[in-house]
Order: C-alpha cells, then structure tokens, then sequence
C-alpha cells in the first residue's frame, strides 16, 4: 500500500512538471515583445541627510551564523 501511494505521488509530480516545462517552453518561444521604460532622476545627498529625511529607520542584527 506505501508502494502504491509513492508511486502514484511520483507520478504525479512527473506530469506536473512536465506539463510546467511546456508552458515554459510555448511563453519563451513567443514572437510578442514587451517593452518598456523607466525614467529615474539621481540625488546626491549626504548620510545625515538621508538620516534626517527617512521615514523608517531599522537596525538589524544577525541572530545566528548559518553553514
């Protein structure tokens, strides 16, 4: 009975991410192009400056050292 319910979950994901790596392939295979722009402007300004003028301020701390 395990046997068949790992079997059938592998299953399932197989065709899962088969169906998902069509989907995939059809969108990046598309002649349509998007395009698009961005207009952004550049300040200088000095660090207590910046201080002065945010609106939110977080220290943060490391908890723990990962591997």
């Amino acid at each position: 009975m395990k046997r068949l319910k790992m079997t059938i979950l592998f299953l399932s994901c197989f065709i899962l991410v088969a169906c998902g790596k069509e989907n995939a392939e059809e969108t990046t295979k598309s002649s349509n192009k998007l395009k698009a722009s961005v207009h952004t402007s550049i300040e200088d300004v000095t660090y207590n400056q910046a201080i002065k003028e945010a609106d939110l301020i977080a220290e943060v701390k490391k908890r723990w050292d990962r591997d």
